[in-house]
C-alpha cells in the first residue's frame, strides 16, 4: 500500500465532482490516480506542485484548466470559485507534515465563516466544518485546520489549485 496519497485523493474528489456534473458516473480513486501518473510519466508521483498540476492536466483537462495560486486565498476569491462550481484543492502544512484537502463550501456570518472541508483522511464522507475568523478570511492571519482534536493540526495554507 502506498501512503501519503491525500493529494491524489483531492484530485480524484474534484474529478469525480466535475464528472458527475457532466452526467457521468465514473469515479477515480487516489490509488488509481497514483498508478496512472506513475505509468504516464515513468517516475514516482508525489504531492508536489508539479505532480498535482500533472494530475489535473491528465485527469481534469476535459472539464477545465486548473489554476495554481501560491498561498491562501481570500474569501472573495473562494466564494467566486465555489459559486462557479469549482471546489478548491488546498495544500496545508505544519512545518513537518503536509496534507491536501478540498474546500467545497463556505458559509459567511457576521465577522467569521465556516469553511466546509472534504478531508481524504476522514472516516466519513461528511464535510468537516472549520471556523475561520475575519482576519483569516482576509488573509491577515493563517488558516488553521484540524480534522478532530486527536488529529494533526495544520497552521499554514500554502497553495491552492482551482
Amino acid at each position: 500500500m502506498v501512503m501519503g496519497l491525500c493529494w491524489a485523493a483531492s484530485i480524484g474528489t474534484r474529478f469525480n465532482y466535475f464528472n458527475s456534473l457532466a452526467g457521468h458516473s465514473t469515479k477515480l480513486t487516489a490509488y488509481y490516480i497514483y498508478i496512472r501518473l506513475k505509468t504516464q510519466y515513468g517516475s514516482e508521483p508525489s504531492g508536489t506542485k508539479d505532480w498535482i498540476l500533472n494530475g489535473y492536466d491528465f485527469f481534469c483537462s476535459n472539464f477545465k484548466t486548473t489554476q495554481y495560486y501560491s498561498g491562501m486565498m481570500i474569501y472573495s476569491e473562494i466564494t467566486t470559485q465555489l459559486k462557479n462550481k469549482n471546489p478548491i484543492h488546498i495544500s496545508l502544512t505544519n512545518g513537518a507534515k503536509f496534507h491536501s484537502v478540498i474546500l467545497s463550501g463556505i458559509k459567511i456570518y457576521n465577522g467569521y465563516a465556516l469553511y466546509y472541508i472534504d478531508d481524504p483522511n476522514s472516516p466519513t464522507t461528511a464535510h468537516i466544518s472549520a471556523y475561520v475568523s475575519s482576519d483569516t478570511m482576509n488573509a491577515k492571519s493563517n488558516f488553521v485546520y484540524q480534522m478532530n482534536s486527536s488529529s494533526t493540526k495544520y497552521m499554514t495554507w500554502y497553495r491552492s489549485f482551482y
